[in-house]
């Protein structure tokens, strides 16, 4: 198993699956934000989706420009990212009062993505899933 070759995948799939959800979570939480609702962690909601949001941004951002060079390091930083990512996702998910029932199907979707890439960034260190190289 090319662990790597998967990780640079999901990393492409990420690219493209980006920008739905930089523009999908700011409209919801604004949506949220003027409704008439009297839930006070709103700001919350905005802090953890803005995290999320630009960490991600500079997750692609750092894996595009440094990947071709070392390849290690990317994987090391993209990990360290996606782990912050990841936890802000589940925080969307689980922890969030009142989510919406779309929030918590495009989270979902987000997490399982994150998680794919957390796993296979870390599979790509053991040596059962590096790939062999003949010369």
């Amino acid at each position: 198993m090319d662990a790597l070759l998967m990780f640079d995948v999901l990393m492409y799939l990420n690219f493209f699956y980006y920008p739905m959800a930089a523009f999908y979570h700011p409209i919801i939480i604004l949506a949220k934000f003027y409704s008439p609702s009297d839930d006070d962690t709103t700001r919350n909601d905005i802090i953890v989706v803005t995290a999320m949001i630009f960490t991600d941004l500079i997750k692609l951002g750092v894996y595009k420009k440094i990947r071709e060079n070392r390849k290690v390091i990317a994987v090391i930083i993209t990990i360290l990212l996606s782990s912050i990512t990841f936890c802000c996702t589940l925080h969307i998910v689980i922890v969030q009062k009142n989510p919406t029932k779309m929030e918590r199907i495009f989270s979902s979707m987000t997490a399982t993505l994150y998680f794919l890439e957390l796993m296979f960034g870390i599979l790509q260190f053991f040596p059962c899933c590096q790939k062999t190289e003949y010369n």
